[in-house]
């Protein structure tokens, strides 16, 4: 007796276990069960009633069973506490709804209603319904009742029906602990039979697969089933069992079980072919072996069983930490400690993925710092390709060169167009670094909005508002970098420095083809350099110039060029101009200097200038441009150093006091019991894995004791 309590016990266990994970994920555990299959007519609604005793399966003509029935047998020795009063020894269980239900009629019902729940928004359901029926004098079995396959859909079912449902019955019997109930009509061939097809694919040898012979009663005149009995066809490890269901006339005129299990016996008992074997036909053997089977089955299947739980622990535990860790609600206390917590341990992350110090390598993807270098790179060849003076014509340059001389000439060239031509230069870098400037800082808040910082995305709020501060933080320092940039800029305009000596040594390596028309000018070669610079030094030294009058000159003196607009030169001057034109000239230049405009500041605007250039005008423009892009070449060598040196100084490689300092007075004054709220996601996720861990311990303590009795 208690050796059968044993047996009772293993498998109350594992339909325990199958009810505990049905809400987690049925397949959660590959849990030793009975998995009931069979096409849509092949009598496994009445099979699995018969094994119940009990008529509670819906019926009709069209499809009925649309979602697994995980169907618990209990057998019980008293009646329910529940009622006192009417002795109830036989009640069902669902386990989506507190009430017991005493009328099986009832019963059915539900399983309708429920169908249709689950059913609602497609026509097969993956989720079970989960169904314990209490009896006496029954054994204990766990059974999946599966849609019927099909071959054909009517009228009313999509065509992706059939796929739908051979997928939901591969999914249960690919499971090595699933042992599976093959339904099979005896009166039809096995050759077209949908449901051993899909079985074979999965347990080819047979080895875990009873089949069930329906329909045994209404063979053809003169056929028999011995051949497959004896496993001369399609033979099975487990065997097959013939039963004899209840008719549909049966059925309809409400023929109780018991009557139809009693004809059966009767069946096979008075059969001349089956007689010989009745002992191991029919409904009670079938549910006799399958008990015996399922035992045994959950005795082998223990050890592994054990693993599985152990495994899926550990894998809980680790979700846990997501949710239970030193920066968890759940752990701290006050909320301003675990605010504070949160915050240095976001700095901490954010200051070394941007430095490059994380610990954390990725492959699928560039970090930011390798993202920040690829940036400079693509910034110094950018830079490389600039023109500097490509914008400006040689007419505007000689109006500037005839607007600062008025009509005296030059000596040389022009020191104030040089000034101008270098001071315009300087200006078209800024485009480049000015992106450059903004590329990084894309980089920069594209990893604080997306860089995933897990630890704080289960405080919303916080989450926001660090977000958001982190972001300000990044905005004010690329405001403090840029006006460092336009003062770095701004003082290569203020101060040329003609003796630079990477200017002053360019006479050694300057291409003869680059004096091609204006060596006639100055007769050798290395001169030019050296008479320009000796005479545009002793030219500045002897112009006196106040403060106002350098601001004035950088007002005046250096337009910049907007959009696609071209300086405007403020008039056409020509050599050939008459002494009246001349005399004009110097009374405006004198006017002009007693409005304190000084000789040298000129107003680059002219309309639609049409100068005839000369030869010697137009070898005086080459050579104000060979000097100029001389010198911007030098300025613009030290903006490629530079520019990527202060960015990375101002803007990337700040500290973590600094950061944390921002965000500290950003944030310290904020509400931290609103900030710290929990999402409530994150609350229900927590709770799932907690009752999860629950769930598998209890399995864990299950097994190990039923592992420790000898059975």
């Amino acid at each position: 007796m208690e050796h059968n309590k044993n047996f009772s016990s293993l498998v109350s266990v594992i339909g325990k276990m199958q009810l505990d994970f049905l809400r987690n994920d049925p397949t959660l555990l590959n849990l030793p069960q009975i998995v009931v299959v069979g096409g849509q007519s092949s009598g496994k609604s009445s099979v699995l009633e018969n094994i119940v005793g009990k008529d509670f399966l819906p019926r009709g003509n069209n499809m009925v069973t649309r979602c697994p029935l995980i169907l618990h047998i209990q057998r019980v020795a008293i009646p329910n506490p529940e009622f006192p009063n009417e002795n109830v020894t036989e009640w069902a269980v669902f386990s989506h709804l507190d009430k017991t239900f005493t009328n099986f009629n009832d019963v059915k019902k539900e399983i309708e209603r429920f169908t249709n729940i689950l059913t609602e928004n497609n026509p097969i359901s993956s989720q079970p319904i989960d169904l314990t029926f209490y009896l006496p004098n029954v054994p204990e079995l766990t059974l999946v009742d599966l849609p019927g396959l099909i071959q054909l859909t009517t009228q009313n079912q999509p065509k992706q029906i059939i796929e739908e449902i051979e997928n939901l019955v591969k999914k249960y019997i690919s499971q090595e602990n699933s042992i599976i109930l093959a339904v099979i009509p005896a009166n039809q061939d096995f050759a077209v039979n949908q449901a051993m097809k899909v079985i074979t694919e999965f347990d080819k040898t047979g080895d875990r697969t009873i089949g069930v012979l329906t329909k045994i009663d209404i063979m053809d005149q003169g056929t028999h089933a011995l051949d497959i009995l004896n496993g001369k066809v399609h033979p099975l490890k487990l065997g097959y069992i013939p039963v004899v269901n209840r008719s549909q006339k049966n059925i309809k005129e409400k023929v109780p079980i018991e009557k139809a299990l009693a004809k059966e016996k009767m069946f096979f008992e008075e059969s001349k072919i089956y007689r010989n074997i009745s002992e191991k036909c029919g409904t009670p053997y079938l549910t006799q072996r399958l008990s015996s089977v399922l035992i045994e089955h959950i005795k082998k299947s223990l050890p592994s069983l054990l693993t599985q739980i152990r495994k899926e622990k550990q894998n809980c535990e680790e979700q846990l930490k997501q949710f239970e860790g030193p920066d968890s609600m759940s752990l701290i206390e006050s909320k301003e400690k675990l605010c504070m917590i949160l915050m240095h341990k976001f700095t901490q992350e954010l200051t070394s993925t941007i430095n490059g110090d994380s610990n954390k390598v990725q492959l699928n993807q560039m970090t930011a710092a390798a993202k920040i270098k690829q940036t400079f790179l693509g910034y110094s060849q950018k830079m490389k390709e600039i023109e500097p003076l490509d914008e400006i014509s040689d007419e505007v340059i000689m109006n500037s060169i005839l607007n600062s001389t008025a009509f005296q000439g030059t000596l040389f060239i022009s020191s104030t167009t040089f000034e101008y031509l270098i001071r315009e230069g300087i200006d078209t870098f800024r485009s480049p670094v000015y992106q450059l400037l903004n590329n990084v800082y894309q980089i920069l808040i594209s990893l604080v909005s997306s860089h995933g910082f897990h630890f704080i995305e289960k405080y919303p709020k916080f989450n926001q508002e660090i977000t958001q501060r982190a972001l300000d933080f990044f905005s004010l320092k690329k405001k403090t970098t840029t006006e460092f940039i336009d003062k770095m800029l701004d003082c290569e305009k203020a101060f040329i420095d003609t003796n630079h000596p990477d200017f002053t040594n360019l006479a050694d390596i300057i291409k003869p083809s680059d004096l091609i028309g204006i060596e006639n000018q100055i007769e050798k070669r290395k001169g030019i350099f050296q008479a320009f610079r000796d005479w545009y030094s002793n030219l500045n030294s002897k112009k006196p110039e106040n403060k106002n009058e350098k601001k004035k000159r950088k007002d005046t003196n250096s337009p910049k060029q907007n959009d696609n607009k071209k300086p405007r030169v403020r008039s056409n001057q020509n050599s050939n101009q008459n002494s009246n034109q001349n005399s004009n000239q110097k009374s405006n230049q004198k006017s002009n200097q007693n409005s304190n405009q000084n000789s040298n500041e000129i107003e680059m605007e002219f309309e639609n200038s049409n100068l005839n250039l000369t030869q010697n005008d137009q070898n005086e423009c080459e050579l104000l441009r060979l000097f100029s892009n001389s010198y911007l070449d030098i300025v613009r060598i030290k903006v490629i150093d530079s520019i990527p040196k202060t960015i990375v100084h101002l803007f990337i490689k700040f500290g973590f006091d600094e950061l944390f300092k921002f965000l500290y007075s950003e944030i310290s004054q904020m509400d931290a019991n609103t900030l710290m709220v929990e999402d409530e996601k994150v609350e229900k996720q927590r709770k799932h894995y907690q009752d999860l861990l629950q769930k598998l311990k209890n399995a864990e303590e299950d097994i190990r004791m039923i592992i420790s009795t000898d059975f």
